[in-house]
């Protein structure tokens, strides 16, 4: 809506500009009242069109207010936000400590948002836009996130056990401490990603893009990781005990200080390093 009317004003803008030099060109008398004509026009339509647009930003900072202000306290008004932000995208609205358990906020737009510490149990998120969102802190339990954008969140202390990240995109999230146990990544973008000392055990990663990813001390343990690509991840101190990499591409992967066991399986190309007797 407000692209709209922006490339609109511009369009009436260049209207009035195309008058004027009419004008000048043509110096007919009937030329020189239309150039007139066309120009009054073009001014008007600006005039509304502005007006038009101050309106939609102060519609825009009233219910951001308004938001910010009034807690969710019960489903339908929870459901009310969901509609909102799928009809009207408002960047940077806090919901931060609200109860949206079980809400649907399918397809909402929630860019930047602030969720910290929001109860999110069961809720659907499936294709919402979360990028740049806080979430510290979050419970997000059993929730589904398919095909979610994540990118640049702050998932920092965020629980995510058993949540459904499937085709999500998490690039160059924060991540510290993350519980993300048993939870289904397939197929998810995690690149760059800050995961470390985050809780993956049984996680299902399969086909997932942790390319560069930052996975110190993290643990991993029992998670399939089939297809999985590492390249120049770093695992420095994680616990891979039990886990199968048979299968994941780990080329340039930091592997100081892993710790594994006689149970994990490692791909062909990899130097298995010295087993952690700790």
């Amino acid at each position: 809506m407000r692209r709209d009317l922006l490339l609109s004003t511009v369009a009436s803008v260049l209207l009035a500009a195309l008058g004027g030099v009419a004008a000048v060109v043509l110096s007919t008398r009937r030329s020189t009242l239309f150039a007139v004509l066309t120009i009054a026009f073009g001014l008007i339509a600006t005039l509304a069109l502005l007006v038009l647009y101050r309106s939609q930003l102060r519609a825009e900072e009233d219910l951001k207010k308004e938001l910010s202000h009034r807690r969710v306290a019960d489903q339908p008004y929870a459901a009310e936000v969901a509609q909102l932000h799928i009809r009207t995208p408002i960047a940077g609205v806090s919901l931060a400590g609200q109860p949206l358990n079980a809400v649907d906020l399918t397809g909402a737009n929630l860019s930047l948002a602030d969720l910290s510490s929001a109860s999110l149990v069961g809720a659907r998120l499936n294709n919402a836009n979360l990028e740049g969102a806080r979430l510290r802190d979050a419970t997000l339990r059993g929730a589904s996130l398919i095909g979610a954008i994540l990118s640049g969140a702050d998932i920092t202390g965020a629980d995510l056990a058993d949540a459904d990240l499937t085709n999500a995109i998490l690039t160059h999230v924060k991540g510290k401490a993350t519980v993300l146990t048993n939870a289904r990544l397939v197929a998810a973008d995690l690149t760059g990603a800050r995961l470390q000392t985050a809780h993956l055990d049984g996680a299902e990663l399969t086909n997932a893009n942790l390319t560069r990813v930052d996975l110190a001390d993290a643990s991993l343990q029992a998670a399939n990781l089939d297809g999985a690509d590492f390249r120049g991840a770093n695992l420095t101190g994680a616990d891979i005990r039990g886990t199968d990499l048979s299968k994941a591409l780990m080329e340039g992967t930091v592997l100081t200080r892993v710790r594994h066991d006689s149970a994990t399986r490692w791909p062909p190309d990899i130097s298995v390093p010295a087993m952690d007797s700790a």
